[in-house]
């Protein structure tokens, strides 16, 4: 508290003697800037929110956060883990400043969630030892997952001795294929919203050759034959 007398005097005498007073009242810190890092981000990515202020007298400040996903209050320290915000939803983190004394007007900064990419299924490719007169069947042996809880579709190539050659279904009839040709399967998991899974690949099965059946068929009348001629 300051307090002021005055009077005034004109060498004779003085006048009566006038006071006044004021109380100096703390003034609230300011906040100067909110940030988060990083700038941007998906589920899977941790944030820290960044606050600056100045306080005119000098007392040391601390800060308040609270963190929005646009559904509600998802956490209340500077640091907020992964998962607690998903594709699309606009991150939102509020601070004020408090000297002890009085507590600054907040402040926030926000960001925009992207899009995870969806992790790639397991494949095997069948038959394990196909002759060139099947089918080749590329199947999904674990589903591939998506961070984001998104449907996910799946986008298939074949290679033929690792050459693409454009055939892009599950199942390649027999009559595409040739013997002792290598074919791969390679699988894409997609999440419809740009995010693709790293390719999968399965094989490579080696087209046998057909006609092994022929032989084999054949070896069978020989033994046969010669077991007819020594029981005679």
């Amino acid at each position: 508290r300051w307090q002021i007398e005055v009077w005034s005097d004109d060498g004779q005498a003085q006048s009566q003697h006038v006071t006044a007073s004021v109380t100096v009242s703390n003034a609230p810190p300011v906040l100067s800037s909110v940030s988060i890092t990083p700038s941007s981000g998906t589920i899977l990515t941790a944030f820290r929110c960044e606050a600056q202020s100045y306080d005119l007298e000098g007392s040391a400040v601390t800060y308040r956060y609270t963190w929005d996903n646009g559904f509600g209050t998802v956490g209340t320290s500077q640091d907020l883990p992964a998962g607690l915000a998903s594709y699309n939803q606009t991150l939102t983190c509020t601070v004020t400043a408090n000297d002890g004394a009085n507590t600054s007007d907040p402040m926030s900064a926000s960001l925009v969630i992207g899009n995870e990419n969806p992790l790639p299924p397991t494949l095997e490719v069948l038959p394990l030892s196909p002759l060139d007169t099947e089918d080749l069947s590329c199947n999904i042996v674990t589903d591939g997952t998506d961070p984001d809880g998104q449907s996910l579709t799946y986008n298939y190539q074949w290679y033929t001795d690792r050459v693409p050659n454009g055939w892009t279904s599950p199942t390649v009839p027999a009559d595409m294929t040739h013997r002792d040709e290598v074919w791969t399967c390679e699988v894409t998991a997609s999440d419809g919203v740009g995010g693709l899974s790293t390719p999968t690949v399965a094989g490579p099965p080696v087209v046998a050759v057909a006609h092994l059946r022929a032989q084999l068929a054949e070896v069978k009348q020989i033994a046969r034959r010669q077991s007819f001629t020594l029981s005679q």
